[in-house]
Protein backbone atom coordinates (compact mmCIF):
# COMPACT_ATOMS: atom_id res chain seq x y z
CA UNK A 1 0.00 0.00 0.00
CA UNK A 2 1.49 3.46 -0.89
CA UNK A 3 0.61 6.25 1.70
CA UNK A 4 -1.05 8.97 -0.14
CA UNK A 5 1.20 12.62 0.69
CA UNK A 6 -0.42 14.62 3.25
CA UNK A 7 -2.15 17.76 2.35
CA UNK A 8 -2.18 20.75 4.49
CA UNK A 9 -5.40 22.32 5.94
CA UNK A 10 -6.25 25.41 5.55
CA UNK A 11 -6.66 27.48 8.53
CA UNK A 12 -9.61 29.76 8.37
CA UNK A 13 -8.88 31.37 11.28
CA UNK A 14 -8.27 35.14 11.19
CA UNK A 15 -8.34 36.71 14.63
CA UNK A 16 -8.59 35.89 18.24
CA UNK A 17 -10.17 38.65 21.03
CA UNK A 18 -12.25 39.16 23.32
CA UNK A 19 -15.47 41.28 23.25
CA UNK A 20 -18.65 41.85 25.33
CA UNK A 21 -21.51 39.57 25.44
CA UNK A 22 -24.03 41.97 24.03
CA UNK A 23 -21.94 42.16 21.16
CA UNK A 24 -22.27 39.18 19.51
CA UNK A 25 -25.14 38.08 16.61
CA UNK A 26 -26.70 34.79 17.63
CA UNK A 27 -27.02 32.87 14.47
CA UNK A 28 -30.67 32.04 13.23
CA UNK A 29 -29.60 28.85 12.04
CA UNK A 30 -28.66 27.44 15.18
CA UNK A 31 -31.05 24.63 15.95
CA UNK A 32 -29.78 23.07 19.68
CA UNK A 33 -31.55 24.33 22.22
CA UNK A 34 -29.21 23.07 25.56
CA UNK A 35 -31.39 21.63 28.14
CA UNK A 36 -31.89 23.11 31.59
CA UNK A 37 -28.27 19.69 32.85
CA UNK A 38 -26.31 21.34 30.19
CA UNK A 39 -26.79 25.09 30.78
CA UNK A 40 -26.46 24.25 34.71
CA UNK A 41 -22.71 22.35 33.48
CA UNK A 42 -21.74 24.90 31.45
CA UNK A 43 -22.61 27.62 33.98
CA UNK A 44 -20.42 25.63 36.60
CA UNK A 45 -17.48 25.29 34.36
CA UNK A 46 -17.31 28.87 33.73
CA UNK A 47 -18.00 29.65 37.42
CA UNK A 48 -15.04 27.05 38.71
CA UNK A 49 -12.16 27.07 36.05
CA UNK A 50 -13.65 29.89 33.50
CA UNK A 51 -12.89 30.44 29.66
CA UNK A 52 -11.05 27.60 27.97
CA UNK A 53 -12.23 27.91 24.54
CA UNK A 54 -14.03 31.20 22.36
CA UNK A 55 -16.92 31.28 21.08
CA UNK A 56 -16.82 31.07 16.90
CA UNK A 57 -17.68 33.80 14.61
CA UNK A 58 -17.72 33.65 10.71
CA UNK A 59 -16.61 37.34 9.86
CA UNK A 60 -18.56 37.32 6.70
CA UNK A 61 -21.71 36.81 8.06
CA UNK A 62 -20.97 37.83 11.56
CA UNK A 63 -23.04 35.01 13.54
CA UNK A 64 -22.16 33.02 16.12
CA UNK A 65 -20.85 29.41 14.86
CA UNK A 66 -20.91 27.73 18.07
CA UNK A 67 -21.06 29.26 21.77
CA UNK A 68 -24.53 30.01 21.58
CA UNK A 69 -25.50 28.70 25.09
CA UNK A 70 -22.10 30.24 26.28
CA UNK A 71 -22.98 33.82 25.52
CA UNK A 72 -26.18 33.46 27.02
CA UNK A 73 -24.73 32.35 30.23
CA UNK A 74 -22.30 35.51 30.20
CA UNK A 75 -25.27 37.79 29.50
CA UNK A 76 -27.38 36.63 32.05
CA UNK A 77 -24.42 37.38 34.61
CA UNK A 78 -23.81 40.53 32.90
CA UNK A 79 -24.59 42.23 29.11
CA UNK A 80 -20.64 43.59 29.35
CA UNK A 81 -19.05 40.01 30.34
CA UNK A 82 -16.19 39.63 28.10
CA UNK A 83 -16.36 36.51 26.12
CA UNK A 84 -13.10 34.73 24.61
CA UNK A 85 -13.61 34.55 20.31
CA UNK A 86 -12.33 32.83 17.44
CA UNK A 87 -13.10 35.08 14.15
CA UNK A 88 -12.73 32.30 11.22
CA UNK A 89 -13.01 33.08 7.46
CA UNK A 90 -16.59 30.87 6.24
CA UNK A 91 -18.40 30.81 3.04
CA UNK A 92 -22.59 30.68 3.87
CA UNK A 93 -22.29 26.96 2.56
CA UNK A 94 -19.59 26.29 4.91
CA UNK A 95 -20.97 28.12 8.25
CA UNK A 96 -24.14 25.79 7.48
CA UNK A 97 -21.83 22.75 7.93
CA UNK A 98 -20.12 23.86 10.84
CA UNK A 99 -23.23 24.34 12.56
CA UNK A 100 -24.48 21.02 12.02
CA UNK A 101 -21.19 19.24 13.41
CA UNK A 102 -20.13 21.56 16.13
CA UNK A 103 -21.26 20.56 19.80
CA UNK A 104 -18.89 19.52 22.37
CA UNK A 105 -21.75 19.57 25.57
CA UNK A 106 -24.37 18.00 23.41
Amino acid sequence: MVKKKAEVWKNRIVRTGMRAAKDFNFNPENWRQHPESQRNAINDILSQIGWVQGVIVNINSNLVIDGHARIEEALAKNPDTPVPFVDVDLTKEEERLILLVLDPIG
